[in-house]
């Protein structure tokens, strides 16, 4: 039979191991930084690492104790991730990402170094990072390596000197010689300044550029700006090695990144980032000591340090700035049109095409470009009734002019373009008035011939007469009546058979020749600019004009005609009307003026306008535009040519 082994659980307990007691982190936190992971773990059963005090050489977790061998942790090349995360500058200043998304539980228990409450939390990294420097400054920033090369030479014995130490002990003849040095200068930005002040890193690989070839270098400021001095043999080279160290920072040392801008852009920003307040608008609190903004030509620029509590990247900042120019309008620089000045685009107006001319709100000016040029161009928008771009013509918005004008600006224009829009719907309205007119004059004519024998002969007879008291013309004086035809020059006129003086506009006798030259100069029927006594034959021919259509209403308004026969009369005296320019609506339709009349007032009141045409009552709805007061300043109700109002 087969001897069968069978695994029988040891009887005897193992005896617990007992490992270094470290302080608890709720207890005293530098005592447990200053301990933890420090030591080895004497357990010799399998544990959970994450959640032990003591370091395991397995897992790496091994690390020095801040405060006997300082170091800090945005030193990538000379500290771990648990050196790192445990640090007194980093421990607890954050929450636990386990925490933070919601969990309840952590991997590392009550030994994390994130905070797993708000009580736990510690003061900023940023505090706490000058905290440390500032206590233990000389183990962390020796004042030995600001030494020169000669403070070097015998300070050991050749064979326990370090290889740096060496190398300067063989050329120590060199060094002491005069004509063996040299001294050169690189000239250095503010940033990269500040960049090796903040940086560690950096300017411990700028001295070990220049202990390489032997050389020292410091950092020289003086009123014109800041440079590094290099000294020794072969100092120019490295200035040359040192330039291209410097014009491209190492991506693990620093993160910089730049943006274009306009120069106004740039002095807006330049004023803001100099005032404390106001550049906390682009970076935090605990960013502030990392970040640095800076304005060249043409560009800004944002250098950010490397660093364990920065995760910043400097085209997080420039985003930033960016969205804050942009919400502001301080991002776009545009020119204007009229005055050529630089101009940011919120203080002024664009076109649809992009035309701007310029409006600031700020300006000592009492006007801008913008309002300068609605006041030149008032006339044109009378007649087009909209406002248009000086360069491509295409219309503007009026909402954004309301909001670049100033108020008087802005009320001229509005009534100017009130006005035009009033102007328009009066020549609409006039035009398909005159049109319907028209049809019922032709639609009279051609119904003439079949008008009744009696209606005909007394119409022959009555245009006979309207010939000769309406359509010539003829002394004033009752007993002379003399006709005229034509004369010239002075409008003060005298009759050839009685020497009866009168006016040659409005026919009124005067007693003497000075009395009717008095008398032009005042009439209202004067139709010169100035009041002359002389006129010429256009203006002679449109005085007689009128004053024929004025004798002709009084002729039908005295002999009360009915309609049929009115409208005989004036097809009788058709061509006589035609050979003086006079169109024979006035005579058929002299009534009608009225239904036009009425439209126009609905015009100024937007209601209802009623009237009537050829015996055909006229409706005419308007919204209202305007005021009664821009219609009499338009004129819109005196007599215009080939209509009469009653």
């Amino acid at each position: 039979m087969a001897e069968e082994w069978q695994s029988i659980p040891s009887r005897r307990k193992t005896k617990a191991s007992k490992g270094p007691a470290s302080a608890h982190p709720s207890e005293n936190v530098p005592k447990f930084l200053a301990e933890f992971k420090t030591k080895e773990c004497p357990k010799k059963e399998r544990h959970d690492w994450r959640q032990c005090e003591c370091f395991h050489h397995q897992a790496k977790d091994r690390r020095r104790n801040p405060y006997k061998d300082p170091y800090l942790p945005e030193d990538e090349w000379n500290a771990t991730g648990v050196e790192k995360a445990y640090h007194p500058v980093t421990f607890r200043t954050q929450l636990c990402e386990s925490f933070a998304k919601g969990g309840k539980t952590c991997q590392y228990g009550s030994w994390c170094a994130f905070a797993h409450s708000a009580e736990q939390l510690r003061e900023d990294a940023s505090v706490q990072h000058e905290r440390y420097t500032e206590q233990f400054a000389d183990q962390l920033f020796p004042k030995v390596q600001r030494k020169t090369l000669q403070d070097y030479v015998g300070t050991a014995p050749p064979s326990a000197a370090p290889l740096s130490i060496r190398k300067v002990e063989s050329v120590a003849p060199l060094l002491s010689r005069i004509s063996g040095q040299q001294t050169q200068g690189l000239e250095l930005k503010p940033y990269e300044v500040w960049l090796l002040q903040k940086s560690d890193k950096f300017w411990k690989g700028v001295c070990n550029c220049a202990v390489d070839k032997l050389c020292t270098v410091e950092i020289c400021e003086d009123s014109g700006g800041a440079c590094l001095e290099i000294r020794g043999a072969k100092a120019a080279e490295v200035v040359k090695t040192m330039d291209a160290k410097l014009r491209s920072v190492p991506k693990d040392v620093a993160s910089i990144d730049k943006r274009e801008y306009e120069e106004r852009t740039l002095q807006k920003l330049e004023a803001l980032i100099k005032q404390p307040d106001q550049k906390k608008l682009f970076v935090s609190q605990a960013e502030a000591h990392h970040v640095r903004i800076d304005t060249g030509p043409g560009h800004a620029q944002v250098c950010v340090v490397k660093s364990m509590g920065s995760v910043t990247q400097a085209k997080d900042v420039l985003d930033r700035i960016h969205s804050w120019l942009t919400y502001n309008g301080f991002a776009t620089v545009v020119q204007c049109q009229s005055c050529l000045d630089p101009f940011f685009e919120k203080e002024g107006m664009r076109c649809p095409k992009g035309h701007f001319l310029c409006a600031p709100r700020e300006r000592a000016e009492a006007s801008s470009c913008l309002e300068d040029w609605l006041r030149t161009c008032r006339s044109n928008i009378a007649m087009d009734g909209k406002v248009c771009c000086p360069v491509c013509k295409d219309e503007l918005d009026r909402r954004k002019l309301a909001q670049k004008c100033s108020q008087a600006v802005w009320t001229e224009l509005h009534e100017t373009l009130v006005d035009a829009q009033v102007s328009k719907q009066v020549q609409k309205l006039q035009h398909e008035f005159d049109e319907r007119l028209q049809r019922e004059v032709d639609k009279l004519m051609a119904s003439y011939g079949n008008e009744d024998e009696q209606i005909r002969r007394q119409a022959a007879t009555f245009a006979s007469k309207a010939r000769n008291e309406a359509l010539s013309l003829a002394c004033p004086n009752k007993e002379c009546q003399q006709v005229y035809v034509d004369f010239e020059g002075c409008m003060a006129l005298e009759c050839g058979r009685c020497r009866q003086n009168f006016c040659g506009y409005c026919h009124k006798p005067t007693a003497t020749s000075r009395g009717a030259h008095e008398h032009v100069r005042e009439c209202e029927a004067n139709l010169t600019e100035n009041g002359s006594y002389y006129a010429d034959e256009r203006i002679i021919r449109e005085a007689q004009r009128r004053y024929r259509i004025k004798r002709l209403k009084q002729f039908f308004q005295n002999n009360k005609f009915n309609q049929r026969l009115r409208n005989a009369v004036v097809i009788e005296l058709n061509k006589d009307l035609d050979d003086l320019s006079i169109d024979p609506v006035i005579a058929i339709f002299g009534a009608l003026g009225s239904a036009f009349a009425a439209a126009v007032v609905a015009l100024s009141t937007g209601s209802v306008a009623v009237g009537t045409l050829g015996g055909v009552a006229v409706t005419c709805c308007v919204t209202g535009v305007a005021t009664g007061d821009m219609l009499k300043r338009r004129n819109l109700l005196s007599t215009e040519p080939g209509l009469v109002l009653d």
